[in-house]
């Protein structure tokens, strides 16, 4: 057991701190008055070159300069029409002039709390989306459900032209179709005296859609029924609403369609989004996988050792590709699931994925042999919204601009990166080990 997991097996404080209780959405629910809102929290992805730090105030020129980089085009707004930055503090309360402000970029928008919904705020379905998630309960057993699944036959059996070589880490990833898809859900509004907008609602609200989930964790299945419930299938009927424009009242569309995935391809994701056909010829747009946030969550978190590399905005990590049960023994967790999700989408044919235990939620994308893959983002930021654009694009429902996917930049690669023939991602942790080691010999 690592140290992180130890910690988090004995540290019960840790643990009430991060759960509400074993049960948490039950509890909330039993509490006479609705609990104290959890904090608002938002994304924190680089607007642009300035990357400017989200806790510091934005000066109205360098507000208007990252908009203006976000939405990839110039804005006809004078600077001096530019919320004073007082009205952009994204610590505090909700403040509905903030939020009503078209020129606000989707990234620096405050989330609606997790609890039950103000209809006076919610008038569109970019209101409906802006919501935070509930926090997934607690796992019946400290230290259960802590693995992940480790490289098998299918992972071996990918041809070399299709093996993972290079990982980016893009926490601007889903920057450039966030304001276009703000702006077509703003377009559709959301009429609460009538009864079929009201019963839309209910199906994408997470304070509705969290009733009746598991209220403890005995399995990845568990979080399974939150992620799909919580996440996925409200992000599907708001693609859907803007597949008609408008708030469905009778359609029922065939496609696209989120089901479970079956295994005549030795490899089953825990979801998959069908653009249409019937198998052996469907058209997979994305594939979903759940981990429990034993796996996957604020600690441990295997993916955070991916972060931006400094002075190469375009980065990429080595990654070595298993082969056999020989080589893959021994691999760290987010090798295992680098591996695992890389062999979905090209198994699939599918280029786009989320991998998600709810309580943190990444985004990304397979070209050639090359993975983008997003930040994370917590169940207290805006996940759902871009569940919401990441479909939209997956789907190819709206027309939105292209993904900024560079070419790789390896020039950072030490000789130990370079010469490696370690198995999996050669992280930076990888390279501190390196040059640690380096250093010992030499002395």
């Amino acid at each position: 057991m690592t140290s992180s997991r130890a910690s988090r097996a004995i540290t019960d404080s840790a643990a009430a701190g991060r759960h509400l209780s074993t049960s948490a959405y039950t509890d909330r629910n039993e509490l006479p008055n609705p609990p104290s809102p959890i904090r608002p929290s938002v994304v924190e992805p680089s607007l642009g070159p300035l990357d400017i730090p989200l806790e510091q105030e934005f000066p109205n020129k360098e507000l208007l300069d990252a908009l203006q980089d976000a939405l990839q085009e110039p804005l006809d707004v004078p600077a001096s029409e530019i919320p004073p930055a007082d009205l952009l503090d994204i610590a505090g309360d909700q403040d509905k002039s903030v939020n009503e402000d078209a020129r606000i970029h989707p990234s620096i928008r405050k989330v609606f709390s997790f609890r039950r919904p103000d209809e006076s705020q919610i008038r569109n379905l970019y209101d409906l989306v802006y919501m935070a998630l509930p926090v997934v309960p607690n796992i019946y057993s400290k230290g259960k459900l802590e693995d992940t699944r480790q490289p098998g036959p299918a992972d071996f059996s990918i041809k070399d032209q299709d093996c993972l070589k290079d990982v980016m880490f893009r926490p601007d990833l889903l920057t450039p179709i966030q304001a276009p898809v703000a702006a077509r859900l703003r377009d559709i509004p959301i009429d609460w005296s009538h009864k079929h907008h009201r019963e839309f609602a209910m199906r994408i609200l997470p304070w509705f859609t969290a009733f009746d989930n598991p209220k403890r964790i005995y399995s990845e299945g568990d979080t399974e029924d939150w992620v799909f419930k919580v996440l996925i299938r409200p992000a599907m009927a708001i693609m859907h609403a803007v597949r008609i424009n408008g708030i469905p009242e009778e359609d029922d569309s065939s496609y696209p369609f989120f089901s479970s995935s079956h295994g005549i391809l030795r490899c089953k994701p825990d979801g998959v989004v069908v653009n249409a056909g019937a198998h052996p010829c469907e058209d997979i747009a994305l594939c979903v996988e759940v981990k429990t946030d034993a796996v996957l969550g604020a600690d441990p978190n295997p993916m955070g050792e991916l972060a931006e590399i400094p002075k190469h905005p375009n980065a990429s990590y080595k990654f070595n590709w298993p082969h056999t049960p020989e080589s893959a023994k021994g691999l760290k967790e987010s090798s295992a699931i680098l591996t695992q999700i890389w062999t979905q989408v090209v198994k699939w044919d599918a280029p786009f994925g989320i991998l998600s235990s709810l309580d943190l939620t990444y985004f990304y994308v397979r070209k050639g042999t090359i993975l983008y893959i997003s930040q994370g983002y917590k169940s207290t930021q805006n996940a759902l919204f871009l569940a919401v654009c990441w479909l939209l694009r997956a789907t190819q429902t709206m027309t939105l601009p292209r993904l900024i996917l560079p070419k790789p930049d390896r020039s950072w690669w030490k000789e130990g990166i370079r010469k490696s023939i370690r198995i999996g991602i050669l992280s930076m942790c990888f390279l501190a080990v390196y040059v640690k080691t380096f250093r010992l010999i030499v002395e």
